[in-house]
């Protein structure tokens, strides 16, 4: 078996000491003794208290983190390159010494002895039906208010976490997210489809409109001004992720979205493309004028004048229309006057 596992402890910087258990000693207070592998030591960061029983150690971990303390330093890995049963034996007597909170006996929240779990272990597909059909029935069970607050819930501990994160933590993520995205199969590809197609169609009318009037609410509160800087920020991210992508990831982005639109029934497709002709008719551009430079809107981006300059110039139609009458006009009048 590789010697791969670790034992790690969260320590509170709020509070210095000099704190000896056994042969370990901390220059802050611990409160959480984990054991894992590779990032484990920092997956406690992105938790919140909807998925995660222990309400304790994320309000601790939050409070650390709200008081501007740099909480990874506070993190220590007692012991590296272990086996996976040593490092369990080595948690167990970490918490055994230290003492939880719960038994009255120490500072640490964790919930349980440790010890506990198997890394990679992995449910039978029955184990997950069961565990799948209960989680629905209590969904089912909820109303539409605590569904919504459970979804608020996690949404903010989530944007909470990110924006958290250092810049070099996010772009791991959104590398391994790419990963991830590019190595599915078709079959994986169509399953994820349909899977988002089936949880639309058992949402309830009710969220829909919810989320609708949400969102007219927001971009009627929105100015021109703050419209455009929008679209500007969105093009110009759009531009600048097509730029750093590789030509392979360009042909597997172009070939993952011709399947999805072959996943999409004919009848929804041309609806779709009725759809995005309509919003392209009315789409109204900011741009500026080709002669007097003034900025303007306009259901075209290009070839286009103001109002004040469309009164003084002509369009090239016009311009060559009035050429042609002009030359038919000094052809006949030639013709009449030669001799």
């Amino acid at each position: 078996m590789k010697k791969q596992f670790y034992v790690y402890v969260y320590t509170d910087p709020r509070k210095p000491g000099d704190y000896n258990y056994g042969e370990y000693h901390f220059d802050y207070e611990p409160f959480y003794v984990g054991k894992g592998k590779e990032d484990r030591l920092y997956a406690h960061l992105c938790e919140n208290t909807e998925i995660n029983t222990n309400k304790h150690k994320i309000e601790k971990i939050n409070n650390i983190i709200d008081e501007d303390f740099n909480i990874k330093k506070y993190i220590i890995k007692v012991e590296c390159d272990m086996k996976e049963e040593d490092a369990f034996e080595l948690e167990k007597e970490l918490i055994s010494n230290i003492g939880r909170i719960d038994f009255g006996d120490g500072p640490l929240t964790n919930l349980t002895g440790g010890g506990e779990g198997i890394s990679g272990c992995s449910f039978s597909s029955e184990t997950k039906q069961k565990i799948s059909k209960k989680a629905k029935e209590r969904w089912d069970n909820w109303s539409i208010e605590r569904r919504e607050e459970i979804r608020q819930n996690i949404s903010v501990g989530v944007k909470k976490a990110f924006t958290k994160m250092s810049k070099k933590d996010r772009d791991i993520m959104i590398e391994n997210i790419k990963k991830e995205y590019y190595t599915r199969t078709e079959e994986q590809n169509k399953e994820r489809v349909d899977k988002i197609q089936k949880t639309r169609e058992s949402m309830k009318n009710e969220i829909y409109t919810k989320v609708s009037e949400s969102n007219k609410k927001c971009w009627e509160n929105k100015t021109e001004e703050e419209i455009k800087a929008f679209s500007d920020e969105i093009r110009e991210r759009t531009k600048e992720r097509f730029q750093n992508m590789s030509e392979e990831e360009r042909k597997n982005n172009k070939d993952r979205c011709k399947k999805v639109c072959e996943n999409i029934p004919y009848e929804k497709r041309q609806e779709m493309i009725k759809n995005q002709k309509i919003a392209a008719r009315n789409r109204i551009y900011h741009t500026t004028c080709c002669i007097c430079k003034n900025p303007m809107t306009s259901k075209s981006n290009k070839g286009k004048y103001c109002e004040d300059c469309s009164s003084l110039y002509l369009t090239p139609d016009e311009y060559y229309y009035i050429l042609r009458i002009l030359e038919s006009t000094l052809i006949s009048i030639s013709y009449i006057h030669s001799p």
